[in-house]
């Protein structure tokens, strides 16, 4: 019914809002970083102490999926953290901005912030954070089918643009980052979130987690 499909919008805009937050959070921090700014101004200086620096801000409890890149002004990369994806560079040349991407390991929620010096205002190059909201079952990068699990909701995620009207049975309803830039549509069957009031009960009772699947289609990366 409505209320509960308005519960499992509330349920995964606020999942993905959390991630997207935490990301834009991280990369902030590495692109204000002043160890950061310097390996940049010089393109000349070992980059070590920049790998560092990531490792230090994304901390020891970070999840195994978070990817960070740290970019010069002609793209090129000066220190990464785990397998990030390949960013056009439309994205690390633009403002700050939260888009949806395939990477090497799957479909990911990137951040991107760019790093400028303090005195001069001059762009330095970018910082890009990102984390794996679905995996490619076809292999990495394929479009198509990708699995997201946000707790307690299973989430498909498709590469493909949705249509207009959505097909009978299926319900949608869009999900965008804070600043209201469109992050993907996601289509769900009129008959499942009922499922959504259910997996609630049970996460608040904790006896048990109920999942049920949507299905997502991002909007254009580029």
């Amino acid at each position: 019914d409505a209320d509960a499909l308005a519960l499992l919008e509330r349920n995964v805009r606020r999942e993905v809002a959390g991630r997207a937050a935490r990301l834009r959070t991280l990369a902030r921090l590495i692109a204000d970083n002043t160890q950061i700014v310097a390996t940049l101004a010089q393109p000349g200086l070992p980059g070590d102490e920049a790998f560092a620096v990531i490792d230090r801000l994304a901390g020891p409890g970070a999840p195994t999926d978070l990817s960070v890149t740290v970019n010069g002004p002609d793209g090129q990369v000066v220190a990464w953290r785990g397998r990030p994806a390949s960013l056009p560079p439309q994205r690390l040349n633009g403002p700050a901005t939260v888009f949806i991407a395939p990477g090497p390991t799957g479909l990911r929620l990137v951040h991107v912030e760019p790093v400028t010096q303090a005195k001069t205002g001059r762009r330095l190059g970018a910082v890009s954070a990102e984390q794996v909201i679905g995996a490619f079952p076809g292999g990495a990068g394929t479009a198509g089918d990708a699995l997201l699990e946000a707790s307690p909701v299973s989430v498909s995620v498709y590469l493909r643009a949705v249509p207009v009207t959505p097909p009978s049975g299926l319900a949608t309803f869009g999900v965008a980052a804070a600043g209201g830039e469109p992050l993907f549509t996601a289509t769900v069957p009129l008959g499942a979130p009922g499922l959504a009031r259910e997996a609630l009960r049970a996460e608040v009772s904790g006896i048990v987690a109920l999942c049920f699947a949507l299905t997502l289609a991002a909007l254009a990366v580029g």
